[in-house]
Formats: structure tokens, sequence, C-alpha cells
């Protein structure tokens, strides 16, 4: 009885601290044609911590790539900054998304109708919504 509840042990816990963590999430895309100083913003919460989390990075003839850690998939907001400062964006230059671990694209001329792929929850929310 030790035997099997020690050999569960050994084969479970790995499996769980695999299971658990933070997971890699990549968003590429491109949004129109312009350049720096235009800056595109990420804000969401950490969904472990529940701190807000903000990075940014600017644009190359429209191209912008953005790296980094989640745990669970959360609501995110990305906000596009013709001047690289968020005091002069609108609503119209903002789009929300699910972010969740992987490899996200966010492609379109402007970013409010800009098309979403690579994340399963935000495809699941536009297929029934």
């Amino acid at each position: 009885m030790k035997f099997r509840l020690v050999f569960f042990l050994l084969l479970y816990i790995p499996l769980i601290s695999i299971a658990s963590g933070k997971k890699d999430f990549i968003i590429e895309g491109k949004i129109g044609n312009s350049d720096a100083p235009a800056a595109i913003f990420l804000f969401y919460n950490d969904p472990v911590s529940n701190r807000p989390v903000k990075d940014s990075t600017v644009l190359e003839k429209g191209r912008f790539v953005l790296k980094g850690t989640i745990e669970y998939p959360v609501y995110a907001k990305i906000v596009y900054a013709f001047n690289g400062d968020l005091q002069y964006a609108t609503a119209g230059d903002e789009r929300q998304f699910y972010l969740e671990s992987g490899n996200i694209t966010i492609n379109g001329r402007q970013l409010f109708n800009a098309g979403i792929k690579g994340s399963y929850t935000q495809e699941l929310l536009e297929k029934y919504f």
C-alpha cells in the first residue's frame, strides 16, 4: 500500500508542476504602416497577483512584437498611440482580447477591427458572440 502511494506521488508531482506555472506568450502584429514614435501598449491584470501589467513597443513599418509570460488566460487591452503617447490615443485605437500562452497574431489596417488569431479563448468568444 505504501509503495502505491509513493509511486503515485512521484508520478503526479512532476505532472502538476509542469501543468501549473507561467507560460510564454508572443504577440506579433501589423497595424497600418506607421513607424516610431508610433507605439503599441498592452495592459492586463496578472491573474495570480491581480496587479496591473503594462508593456509597450514601437512600431517599425506597422509591425510589432510583444513577449511575456502568463499563467492563465486573461482579458487584455492593446492600444495604438500614433505618437507614442497614450494621452492622445482614442477609443478607436484600442482592442480588447483574451491573452493566453502561445503565439498570437493581430493584423489589420486599424487596431479596432484587426483580426486576432492564436488565442483559443478569443476565437471561442468571436465564434459564439
